[in-house]
């Protein structure tokens, strides 16, 4: 593929996966008439979105735990809005979700469309309530893995999930989570 002064010569089909810096990445193509790759460099202003795929369970809780200290150090409002919107709370696939013991969506930084939607009845393909486990990990044991079934945006498919949730304070846990 090639680019001449910004312009596309030609388009991309589709890119399963590309090497990046000794990791596996997909690439989701937004719109296939603008997206290029330019001397290994995706250029993401033209709808190319580059998500790491294969991440590690201890990246997953490393973040969790500098998620709940952040809240500590800043307080409860300033780290809620930052993990809904700030991109520094979002590394490749990894986003921070906060959610407070009745079960409302404070926090997303996958979705912020849910944030303030209460999400205790959400039940995974095999009918378990991953959210209310969730809530119940988080009050009685302080933190600990949760695997659920869910939807995958980038396979486009119902995949295995595994969140680490993290307990803050009495009223709210955090979480992150990858597909196995």
């Amino acid at each position: 593929y090639g680019v001449r002064g910004g312009f596309v010569i030609d388009k991309i089909k589709e890119i399963k996966e590309i090497p990046y810096d000794s990791k596996l990445y997909d690439v989701g193509i937004v719109s296939k008439e603008h997206n290029f790759i330019a001397n290994n460099i995706v250029v993401h202003n033209c709808g190319v979105r580059l998500v790491r795929t294969n991440l590690t369970k201890e990246e997953v809780k490393k973040f969790v735990n500098e998620a709940a200290l952040y809240c500590q150090k800043v307080g409860k409002e300033k780290c809620l809005k930052d993990f809904t919107y700030s991109p520094e709370w979002k590394k490749g696939s990894l986003y921070i979700f906060a959610v407070d013991m009745n079960g409302v969506t404070i926090a997303h930084g996958g979705n912020p469309k849910i944030v303030g939607k209460n999400v205790s009845n959400l039940k995974d393909k095999n009918g378990k309530y991953f959210i209310r486990e969730m809530i119940n990990i988080a009050k009685k044991k302080g933190e600990g893995w949760v695997l659920y079934y869910w939807f995958d945006r980038v396979t486009k498919k119902v995949r295995p999930k595994i969140s680490f949730v993290k307990k803050v304070d009495d009223t709210f846990f955090v979480g992150c989570g990858i597909y196995k």
